[in-house]
């Protein structure tokens, strides 16, 4: 594992953490560094130091989420399931079952909701951290890489691998269903043209916005005809719903 100096743009010296690595979490006083290995467990880390703690033994986990609190770290692990660990002490609880091929964690801000990309499902599944019992799927597309929350927590973002796009999701406002998806951004290259995504236009398409208000069928997000945040002045990026 390599520190890199920000400020500076320079690598420190290499901290010898764990085996086959795939996922970080820093706890919010940025004291510990917990590091996912697909050997099979997480392995606490001195920010300070950079000493090693004791390993916590989870199935292959690979990726990983700490709660604003800091006092649980979410695991995704092989078994298809999150396992919830108690920090400082490093015990894992009641692993948390939540659908084929979960691949990546987010935390809303408030602590109370944490969103688990699930790939084979193709949805953002909630579930209640107090209670651990996840909620209704919230369907976004065919190959979720990673998903993020704004520091409000109003708005969630996915990263869909498949259609080449990220789609915006309003958790706490929408109710999609499976045959709404919600709005969505396409990177630059646009959308597969062997799997066209049912919520985003192909880039560069220059009728994008007026097929749109043209067809009212294709309003993605029914109720809500918010722009889907795409810089205008960025080429190849798609407004699905201007």
């Amino acid at each position: 594992m390599t520190p890199i100096d920000i400020a500076a743009g320079k690598p420190r010296r290499l901290i010898l953490a764990a085996n086959s690595a795939a996922a970080l979490a820093v706890t919010p006083d940025g004291r510990t560094l917990y590091v996912a290995s697909r050997a099979g467990m997480v392995t606490p880390v001195d920010v300070a130091t950079g000493k090693p703690g004791r390993p916590i033994s989870v199935p292959e986990p690979s990726a990983l989420a700490v709660t604003p609190d800091g006092r649980t770290l979410f695991a995704i692990t092989r078994a298809n399931t999150v396992t919830p660990i108690a920090i400082p002490a490093g015990q894992p609880g009641k692993a948390i079952t939540v659908g084929p091929i979960p691949a990546a964690l987010a935390v809303a801000p408030d602590g109370r909701t944490l969103y688990v990309a699930i790939n084979n499902d193709q949805n953002v599944l909630p579930i209640d951290i107090a209670t651990r019992l996840p909620g209704r799927p919230i369907p976004v597309g065919r190959y979720l890489m990673a998903i993020a929350v704004t520091p409000d927590g109003r708005t969630l973002y996915a990263a869909d691998g498949d259609d080449n796009m990220v789609a915006v999701l309003h958790p706490a406002i929408s109710k999609p269903t499976p045959q709404s998806r919600p709005p969505g951004i396409t990177a630059p290259g646009g959308a597969r043209p062997d799997r066209p995504a049912s919520n985003a236009l192909p880039t560069g398409s220059a009728d994008a916005s007026r097929a749109l208000r043209r067809n009212p069928t294709t309003q993605l997000c029914p109720g809500r005809p918010e722009r889907c945040l795409a810089p205008p002045s960025v080429r190849g990026w798609v407004d699905c719903a201007a």
